[in-house]
């Protein structure tokens, strides 16, 4: 309450009712930190949920890679065991001793076995590794005479799974065959592993569709100067990709891809191997996520892609020797979604529980706060009938305890009031006076001393001297000031200030930037074009280390064989606008684009580029101030192309800038 000078101010009656009585007032606030705790309960298990869930995707992906990491070296175990069994048997005695005898008439000379021998000899080794080893398809030693015609052939019956031998015209011509003339041209004793491809029969795809890996090994000649022929097992590929997939209907999807981006393991069974009958290779288009291990830039990768809702784990898969078509590759997505199922059921389980006990908690409440503010709501009453000026108050009859002793501490409090309030009131009145007296009376010596110096600069201007000059500027100025001071009294003064956007030419700002690193552009042979740009209100500051960190960025990671060009351009307009940096370097990986705007974070090695990693970082802080989004695209001849939006009209009060 403010008093006027020499005014008195009382008030008689009761005054002007409450908006709201006592109970009501308690009740609400009951309700409120009700509700308010079931709020913070119900808030922190959610975030604690939030977290869980958190946990549960990084504990998700770590077993994704895991598991990938196992399955691709079971694989790769497999053809280990495959080169071992083509070692053994070009080793055995059979394959010298039919080259012998095939050589002397059909009579080995050093023990006088037939070549027939010798072949039943072999076959009976390559049906026991049939026996002994599920995963292996078939065992062949194939000559180079007679169109590399197979000399034994034992292979497993797919009606029965047992070993057959294969005889006479049964045996067949494999010259065409792409691995006949790779294996034959490899020294003897180097290993080769062919693609896995669907077996051919032939020359025909045979059906039912069998996958096959083959590894093979040329065997020498008795002279030993050129390959006598060669040894070749065939690995069941069905055995080998059952085990890289699971048959859980709601686990992990498995693929595998060969080095062009062909699928021969896919969770829809007819995209497995459609590239043999003409189908382009799908995989980069299909799961871009794992482009880096497409492109040979890294063996294994695990990541969670939120905007498809999975995690995503891709390996290498090592064929290892005699493999030099290239590796396989084993991709495993799972869904986000139904790992952090079980908690989001939870939540509405939770917020239904908060709920009911929210409701069963306010009737009681609501009782015993009726009974603990009756004393109150009596006080209240008695209160209201208290005249300041002459105090009078009634403690009602019924109360107790700390509401009797409240009363009396409000009698006596009432009665200080009534003798301070009178003081207070003389207090005022001297208070208001002194103020007016003050800025009245200053303000004649101000004038006074306003108007002598002008006196003395008047009519002894000729006398005074350089000194004396400086002395009455700056009594001038000390007057002014001390007016400024008076002046300023009543008013507030706010603390800090916050930058205002001005409107600015972004061209003619972009070209300034590209002026104050000439000298750098010239070290890096580079040139900036700046085409036509609008004038936008921004924060000019700001605006201009924008574009200082993206010329910046565009010189540091240039491509070394060409030289530098930065095109900054504009699309669009109104609230559509967007401005573009194009460079023509290297360009960045599109899984690295959201990565790189991440404060530290980089895309090369500390010791292989310089810079801190907060530039971009900078960049998208910059643009959000503006109100607009930043992000990258691939450039039309190579290189980066970094885009951002400047809204016409900022979202929000202009932010503050310091």
């Amino acid at each position: 309450m403010r008093f006027r000078s020499g005014e008195r101010v009382t008030r008689h009656g009761t005054g002007p009712p409450p908006p709201m009585r006592l109970f009501p007032r308690i009740s609400m606030a009951f309700l409120a930190m009700l509700v308010l705790s079931l709020g913070t309960a119900l808030a922190f298990f959610l975030w604690f949920v939030d977290q869980s869930n958190e946990r549960l995707i990084a504990a998700a992906t770590r077993r994704l890679e895991f598991d990938v990491t196992l399955r691709a070296a079971q694989t790769e175990d497999r053809l280990d065991v495959a080169r071992n069994y083509v070692r053994f048997v070009s080793g055995t005695p059979p394959i010298q001793g039919i080259i012998r005898a095939r050589a002397n008439g059909g009579v080995d000379p050093l023990d006088g076995s037939t070549e027939e021998r010798w072949k039943d000899r072999l076959a009976t080794i390559a049906q026991q590794m049939l026996r002994t080893e599920p995963m292996l398809l078939q065992v062949r030693y194939v000559g180079r005479a007679d169109g590399g015609r197979e000399i034994v052939r034992v292979e497993r019956d797919r009606a029965t799974g047992r070993p057959v031998r294969i005889e006479g015209g049964d045996l067949q011509r494999k010259e065409h065959e792409p691995y006949f003339t790779a294996t034959l041209a490899r020294p003897p004793g180097r290993m080769f592993v062919s693609r896995l491809n669907l077996n051919r029969e032939h020359e025909e795809i045979q059906e039912p569709h069998q996958p096959v890996i083959r590894v093979a090994t040329a065997v020498p000649s008795e002279t030993g100067s050129e390959s006598f022929g060669m040894v070749i097992v065939n690995i069941d590929a069905t055995r080998m990709l059952d085990e890289l997939q699971t048959t859980d209907r709601d686990g992990p999807r498995y693929y595998v891809v060969d080095e062009q981006g062909n699928f021969l393991l896919h969770p829809v069974a007819n995209r497995c191997f459609e590239f043999e009958f003409g189908a382009a290779p799908a995989a980069r288009s299909e799961i871009p996520q794992v482009a880096l291990v497409f492109d040979a830039q890294a063996t294994s990768l695990a990541i969670q892609d939120p905007v498809a809702g999975q995690a995503i784990c891709a390996r290498v898969i090592d064929l290892g020797e005699g493999a030099d078509h290239g590796n396989l590759i084993l991709i495993a997505t799972d869904s986000l979604e139904l790992v952090t199922s079980a908690n989001d059921r939870s939540r509405i389980v939770v917020g239904l529980l908060c709920l009911a006990v929210a409701i069963l908690a306010l009737l009681p409440g609501l009782w015993l706060l009726r009974l603990a503010t009756r004393p109150l709501i009596a006080l209240t009453r008695s209160a209201r009938k208290i005249d300041l000026d002459r105090p009078e108050f009634a403690i009602p009859e019924g109360i107790s305890g700390e509401a009797r002793e409240l009363a009396e501490l409000l009698n006596r409090t009432i009665h200080r009031i009534h003798v301070q309030t009178a003081s207070l009131r003389r207090s005022h009145r001297e208070a208001v006076q002194f103020a007016y007296i003050t800025a009245h009376d200053l303000q004649e010596p101000i004038r006074a001393i306003h108007s002598f110096t002008h006196l003395l600069r008047q009519d002894y201007a000729e006398r005074l001297d350089g000194e004396a000059e400086n002395y009455l500027a700056r009594l001038t100025r000390a007057a002014e000031r001390m007016k400024d001071v008076m002046d300023g009294l009543l008013e507030y003064n706010r603390l800090g200030q916050e930058s205002a956007r001005t409107s600015v030419d972004l061209a003619a700002l972009a070209r300034d930037v590209a002026e104050d690193l000439a000298d750098a552009l010239t070290a890096a042979e580079g040139t900036v074009e700046v085409a036509a740009l609008p004038t936008r209100s921004v924060y000019a500051n700001e605006m201009r280390l924008l574009f200082l960190h993206l010329m910046g960025n565009a010189m540091k990671f240039r491509h070394r064989d060409r030289p530098l060009r930065i095109v900054i351009d504009a699309v669009g307009t109104g609230d559509e606008l967007v401005l573009r940096v194009t460079d023509n370097g290297p360009g960045i990986p599109a899984p690295a684009r959201q990565k790189v705007f991440q404060i530290y974070q980089r895309m090369h090695r500390r010791g292989d580029m310089e810079g801190t990693g907060v530039g971009l970082a900078h960049c998208r802080k910059i643009v959000d101030l503006h109100g607009g989004e930043i992000w990258i695209e691939d450039a039309s001849g190579g290189g980066a192309r970094f885009c951002f939006t400047l809204p016409a009209a900022p979202d929000a009060t202009d932010h503050s800038v310091g």
